[in-house]
């Protein structure tokens, strides 16, 4: 199991992404896979069809079904709110982390996942990277120390259970 960005944001207990709709309804994994940033979106119908920022769409590649009422009217709009916390910065870090330690990138691995989660959820908690107590980096330091000694030479989990 690769850690994935839902699950450092469950692991962190941030809130789940919101996504408001004017217009129409929406299949919000669709839309999250086809937008992948928040922000405000706005779809508009002209002569030519639907568009996004003055670029032909198809609203079904991104989840959404206009409402029936809408659809009758020469133009109109559909307004998507999508609010989410990126977490994949800290992902990266934590991997380009355990990689600059020599561990290899493990697909199945579930101690590499703590590790990542770990090294993760560090850098987000401590987004100004500042340590106040010198105690701090010390303690983040033997953190990842107790994961590399065994991570640099460990292995993919096979066993039957082990997930």
């Amino acid at each position: 199991m690769a850690v994935t960005a839902r699950d450092l944001k469950e692991y962190l207990r941030l809130p789940p992404d919101e996504i408001t709709i004017t217009g129409g309804t929406i299949d919000r994994a669709a839309f999250i896979a086809a937008v992948t940033e928040g922000g405000t979106y706005l779809f508009m119908k002209g002569e030519s069809g639907w568009t996004l920022n003055g670029s032909a769409v198809t609203l079904s590649e991104y989840g959404i079904t206009p409402d029936p009422d809408t659809e009758e009217t020469e133009t109109t709009e559909i307004v998507v709110e999508y609010f989410t916390v990126s977490v994949d910065r800290y992902l990266s870090a934590a991997h380009s982390k355990a990689r600059a330690a020599g561990i290899p990138a493990y697909e199945n691995n579930a101690q590499y996942d703590m590790l990542i989660m770990a090294l993760a959820s560090m850098y987000y908690d401590n987004r100004g990277m500042v340590f106040q107590n010198p105690a701090d980096a010390a303690n983040a330091q033997r953190m990842l120390d107790s994961f590399v000694l065994e991570l640099r030479h460990s292995g993919e989990d096979v066993e039957e259970g082990i997930v």
